[in-house]
């Protein structure tokens, strides 16, 4: 947190423009996406939201465990609750993710 403060102050004093935190959404951190949220806007930096893609560093069977957005994952529906409830923030970009967000999902089914 003393390291986002000094580079919040460097972007206050515009030596920095531009600071974007990203998070790489998994099995092990879904539930924590609020709190990374709420820790850019503390800051006012830009954040993005990503599912995790397999690009060689997992076996499948790895992948499997990790890839909560699938819908045969045993944590998906508690992901699907956790990515529904996201704070509203106008620099969050959900990524490959907004099709599991409140901006992704029909207005009638968002009531629901």
């Amino acid at each position: 947190m003393n390291n986002l403060a000094f580079i919040a102050g460097l972007r206050a004093a515009e030596t920095v423009k531009y600071v974007r935190l990203d998070m790489i959404v998994q099995d092990n951190n879904y539930h924590e996406a609020k709190g990374f949220i709420e820790i850019a806007r503390r800051f006012g930096f830009h954040c993005v939201l990503q599912r995790l893609l397999n690009l060689g560093s997992f076996s499948e069977a790895e992948y499997g465990e990790k890839n909560v957005v699938a819908a045969d994952h045993p944590q998906h529906a508690d992901f699907l609750a956790a990515m529904r409830s996201l704070p509203a923030y106008d620099r969050l970009e959900p990524g490959n993710l907004i099709e599991f967000t409140d901006r992704g999902i029909p207005a009638q089914e968002a009531t629901q």
